[in-house]
């Protein structure tokens, strides 16, 4: 069972760490979830803090980042309390989102400053405003 973080938990992130928002969608985010083979069962994350769905599933383990390991330190007790088991994954740079995005902002920053247009065969909705 995987939790995904609805908007609201986005936001509640995004705040906490000062993170860029979001550009995927719950909807679309639960479906990625969902379309992983070993995930069993996607759930909706109405907070940042695992921790609601933790005290309703009980789950053997929880598996979180290093990154955020110690935003997390009351799920972490709450699982290890009944003898679950915590995996911490390590962070990978080269997997940052926060990087991802800045590179496309970065890429999309210098396309509309070299004012390139749009080649004939773009629609003109794919190109960015201004």
């Amino acid at each position: 069972i995987v939790g995904v973080c609805t908007d609201e938990a986005v936001k509640e992130k995004e705040k906490i760490l000062k993170a860029m928002p979001s550009v995927i969608s719950f909807e679309e985010r639960i479906e990625i979830v969902r379309n992983i083979k070993c995930v069993n069962q996607a759930i909706p994350q109405t907070t940042y803090s695992p921790l609601e769905n933790l005290t309703r599933i009980k789950p053997d383990i929880l598996m979180e980042s290093s990154d955020y390991s110690q935003i997390f330190n009351e799920a972490r007790a709450y699982v290890e309390s009944y003898s679950g088991r915590v995996i911490i994954n390590p962070y990978c740079q080269a997997q940052s989102v926060t990087k991802i995005k800045k590179k496309i902002v970065k890429s999309s920053l210098s396309w509309e400053n070299n004012n390139e247009t749009c080649p004939s065969s773009c629609p003109s909705s794919s190109r960015p405003s201004s």
